[in-house]
C-alpha cells in the first residue's frame, strides 16, 4: 500500500524489532509490517491508491519469520525465562516483535533456531 505524509514533515515509524521507515510527502510503498503503526502515526493513503490491505505474501512471511527468529535471539541474549515447554513466552515475544506471533510461528522459528545452532556446533567441531 502506498502511503504519504500529510504535511512536508516525514512520518517516522519505528518498530520494537528495530525496523524503521520514513514516509515523506511524496509517498512510498509501505511494507504490511508497518501499515498499522504508519496509519496511527498519521500517514495517509496516496491519492489514487485504491489498493486494499491484503494478507501478507510469501516473501513477507519469510521476512516475518526472520524477524521472529531475531527477536527470539535477542530475548535469549537478554536472559529471558523459558516456559515449561522450553520456549520463550509468546506474549513477551509478540510485544517485542511488535506484532502477534502465533504458537505455530513460535514453534517453527524455534525449530529453525535449533537447526541453525546444531549446524553451527557441527561446523565448530569440524574445524576444531
Amino acid at each position: 500500500m502506498k502511503l504519504k505524509s500529510p504535511t512536508d514533515t516525514p512520518v517516522q515509524v519505528a518498530l520494537l524489532s528495530g525496523h524503521a521507515i520514513s514516509i515523506g510527502p511524496e509517498g512510498r510503498d509501505v511494507p504490511w509490517l508497518f501499515l498499522r503503526d504508519a496509519l496511527i502515526a498519521g500517514a495517509v493513503m496516496c491519492d489514487g491508491d485504491s489498493s486494499v490491505i491484503e494478507a501478507p505474501c510469501e516473501e513477507d512471511e519469510d521476512e516475518r519469520m526472520t524477524l521472529i527468529r531475531e527477536t527470539i535471539k535477542t530475548m535469549l541474549e537478554d536472559g529471558c525465562e523459558l516456559t515449561r515447554a522450553g520456549l520463550p513466552n509468546r506474549n513477551d515475544l509478540s510485544r517485542l516483535a511488535g506484532f502477534y506471533v502465533s504458537a505455530d510461528e513460535l514453534a517453527e522459528a524455534w525449530r529453525e533456531l535449533e537447526a541453525e545452532a546444531g549446524n553451527s556446533e557441527s561446523a565448530a567441531r569440524g574445524t576444531a
